[in-house]
């Protein structure tokens, strides 16, 4: 398999949703974020996100913005993408969204993936919604459960 993994497992989709407003200066926040910082239940040799628009942004309507690593934010990509165009970017890649200032609502699909190895691991007081719904292994939640988080690619 591609990337030197066994597998690849899903772990969790989102569907992402964002009314158009009015632009008001100096109000731009891009919701600065690395999907490791939602994962922290999860351990794995890869975490990866697919991005799949399901309209076409523009600029205008505040487009997935990636800035990779070792990069400065002057030198971030914004993604003017077409409905059905996929960006796969590794979970520790810095990336947000600007406010939606287009005419129409942004929507888009996120599907998050791991290598087959993917397994729980306890951090504080964090807790995923996966955690519930998985079976357990030997009292810990059991991120290889088929039901939910399915084996899509390998082994």
């Amino acid at each position: 398999m591609g990337a030197g993994l066994d597998g690849v497992r899903f772990w969790h989709d989102q569907l992402l949703y964002e009314e158009p407003k009015e632009f008001v200066e100096g109000e731009v926040d891009y919701h600065w974020h690395r999907e490791e910082s939602r994962w922290l239940t999860c351990e794995a040799e890869k975490m990866f996100t697919a991005w799949i628009p399901l309209v076409d942004f523009t600029h205008e309507m505040g487009p997935i913005t990636l800035v990779s690593r070792g990069e400065e934010l002057e030198e971030m990509r914004r993604m003017v993408l077409r409905a059905g165009d996929l960006v796969i970017f590794d979970s520790d890649v810095l990336h947000g969204n600007p406010p939606n200032f287009g005419k129409v609502a942004r929507r888009a699909v996120a599907g998050h993936f791991a290598s087959g190895d993917l397994r729980y691991r306890s951090s504080g007081n964090f807790r995923h919604v996966n955690e519930r719904v998985v079976g357990l292994s030997d009292g810990m939640p059991d991120f290889g459960d088929e039901r939910v988080c399915p084996m899509v690619f390998g082994n």
